[in-house]
Parts: structure tokens; sequence; C-alpha cells
């Protein structure tokens, strides 16, 4: 499986491949730095939970940058659990946020 990774790193000597890479990571921090504010400023909870599966998925984006420069695909597994654990939570606060407003309106 590192065999395709071995070339990968090959490339990744070539300038215009590292200035993409960190130009790639720049934007991957500008993007969390914007959804952190979405989650603290809210103004509502569907906001706040929207804003913490964008979190997870910007996370997702650095782990995949983060195995392209180093070459190592392990990296790939933390990414994929991430990604499981980040759509369950997500949905689990979904269906709490539901059964709070439907409490909400049946009372």
């Amino acid at each position: 499986m590192n065999g395709g990774f071995a070339m990968l790193s090959d490339l990744m000597s070539h300038p215009a491949i590292e200035f993409a890479l960190n130009a790639g990571f720049g934007l991957i921090g500008l993007a969390l730095l914007l959804a952190f504010i979405r989650l603290i400023k809210g103004p509502t909870m569907a906001d706040r939970i929207a804003a913490l599966d964008l979190l997870s998925g910007i996370a997702l984006s650095a782990i995949v940058l983060l195995c392209l420069e180093t070459g190592r695909s392990v990296y790939l597994n933390v990414g994929v659990c991430l990604a499981a654990l980040s759509f369950l939570a997500t949905v689990a606060l979904a269906l709490y946020l539901s059964r709070k407003s439907d409490e909400k309106w049946n009372t």
C-alpha cells in the first residue's frame, strides 16, 4: 500500500506541490477559524451543530493533507475514524434537537 505513496513522496519535492500543500494548510486554518466563530456565535443550536460538523470535515481535510505531506497512509485510518464518529455525533445531536423541539410543541 505504501508503493503509491513512495512515488508520491518523490513528487513532494517539487516547489509547486510544496506551495499547494502550504496554501492548503493556510486555507484550512482560515476555515477552522471561521467555523469556530460560527460555533461560538450560534445563534441557534442547529447552527452550532452544523459548525461542529463543519469543523470535523475541516479536520478531516487537514488529516488528508498531512497524509500527503508525510507520505504515511496510517493517517487515513485516523481520518476514517474521525469521519465515522463525526457522522454519528451529528445524527445523535440532530435527533436530540428534534426531540427537544417536539417536546416544546407538545406542551
